[in-house]
């Protein structure tokens, strides 16, 4: 699972994530200025567009074919975070990859007790806006 870090907006309705420039929504608000790790899995980060997420494109700075499928490793700020695509999609290191970060697939937890505090076995975590 991609694991970053984060630190919930003033508003309460965003994650302002510590790899860079990203923030992403929040569906369910949180108490602001909470401390926050956003997961999120390899396979809710990828091509398709389905439920609530948003796209963004990221330079590509690994390519590992596994067989069936092929992970990318991406550049998000800081972070480097794992995407899941079919082995057909072709792509190379330095290349910029349009993803769609499907994020009612999120888990978030608090980052000082670790414990789940939203997520998709119970509810959507995020939402587009």
């Amino acid at each position: 699972m991609n694991m970053l870090p984060g630190t919930v907006t003033a508003d309460g309705r965003g994650v302002a994530l510590d790899a860079g420039a990203f923030t992403l929504p929040l569906a369910t608000p949180l108490t602001p200025g909470r401390k926050v790790t956003l997961g999120l899995r390899a396979e809710a980060i990828g091509a398709g567009q389905s439920g609530f997420g948003v796209t963004l494109d990221l330079p590509v700075e690994i390519v590992e074919p596994t067989g069936s499928d092929l992970y990318l490793w991406l550049r998000l700020g800081k972070a480097l975070v794992s995407a899941r695509f079919p082995a057909t999609v072709e792509q190379r290191p330095g290349a910029i990859q349009p993803v769609w970060l499907d994020l009612n697939r999120a888990v978030i937890f608090d980052t000082e007790s670790r414990e789940r505090i939203v997520g998709a076995a119970q509810e959507p975590a995020l939402a587009a806006t």
